[in-house]
């Protein structure tokens, strides 16, 4: 690989981390029912990065609404077509307390990312706000 590449040296697309939901910006402190005492529930994955760590992440799901993944191992895995780069203090998403990494049996495989990225992209209703954050969080 490239040493030009504006893409994370530590932290691979695919990976998940976990978190709440509302450590998102304009999450406006909602709290998912039912989730009191849980910890951190939302599942997320990442689909970019630029060489600071700064992450551009998908929302896992197990709800009807979500889309499904291709998936072998995870068999509920579903995504929300929304894009997320920034935090509830509205600051780039990075490893830090509120977003922990999960282990890397739990990463998604780059046929699992290529085909979110190109549903988020190209597919979803708001495929243009998902580029724009992406294109901004790379700097072009």
């Amino acid at each position: 690989m490239s040493k030009n590449k504006n893409i994370s040296k530590s932290i691979p697309n695919g990976r998940t981390f976990q978190t709440k939901d509302n450590f998102f910006f304009g999450a406006n402190n909602y709290r998912k029912p039912n989730t009191k005492g849980k910890g951190y529930y939302r599942k997320v994955v990442v689909i970019d990065s630029n060489r600071r760590n700064e992450l551009a992440v998908v929302k896992l799901t197990t709800s009807n609404k979500g889309i499904p993944i291709n998936t072998y191992k995870q068999g509920k895995s579903k995504f929300k077509p929304f894009v997320e780069t920034k935090d509830f203090r509205n600051k780039p998403i990075k490893k830090n307390r509120y977003f922990i990494q999960n282990s890397k049996k739990d990463d998604l495989n780059k046929h699992q990312i290529a085909e979110i990225k190109k549903i988020v992209f190209n597919y979803s209703k708001n495929s243009y706000a998902n580029k724009h954050k992406v294109r901004k969080l790379k700097n072009r």
